[in-house]
């Protein structure tokens, strides 16, 4: 990706994560080679550019070196949304719905097409955060692989980010990245 980059056959488009500063978080990607992973990157003063996709601790480095402004509920669940997109793996396909048209979907077998059927009448999608300690609680459902989870992300006032991980259901008809 460096020597793509370099040569300039890379885009590089700002990833928003509310309560960090403009132009910290950037996706980069080669639109010539839809092959090659996009990678998200953080900027911070001193150590340059860290790689954060599939580097939740890379995150954690990075809002060590930057100001970090989580003063309500909303933006702490941008916050969440932002850490989840910017170090997810390249090679799984993560899904946070707000609401359940937004979710892509397989055909699945019979069985599969039940726990879908019985995960949309039973879950409530709403993302929701509360405060807690010098930070907040954010509750979100993330869907991974063929996984459907209720992660609760502890993120402090400083963004470092803890999760906790509820199971809701295995074996959804979802679309798997490879």
């Amino acid at each position: 990706m460096g020597a793509a980059v370099r040569a300039g056959e890379a885009v590089v488009e700002p990833l928003p994560v509310p309560g960090l500063p403009e132009g910290t978080v950037s996706l980069v990607h080669v639109p010539s080679n839809p092959h090659m992973p996009q990678i998200a990157v953080g900027r911070g003063p001193g150590a340059g550019l860290r790689v954060l996709t599939g580097r939740p601790a890379a995150f954690s480095d990075l809002v060590a070196d930057v100001p970090v402004a989580i003063p309500d509920p909303a933006t702490a669940i941008g916050f969440v949304r932002g850490f989840l997109a910017a170090t997810r793996d390249a090679d799984v396909l993560l899904q946070v719905p707000e609401r359940a048209d937004q979710i892509a979907w397989r055909p699945g077998s019979p069985e599969e097409e039940e726990r879908r059927a019985a995960f949309l009448s039973s879950t409530d999608l709403t993302a929701r955060a509360e405060a807690a300690g010098d930070g907040f609680d954010v509750a979100l459902v993330v869907l991974r692989d063929q996984h459907a989870r209720r992660s609760t992300f502890h993120v402090g006032g400083d963004g470092i980010v803890a999760v906790d991980d509820d199971v809701l259901v295995d074996g959804l008809p979802l679309p798997i990245l490879r």
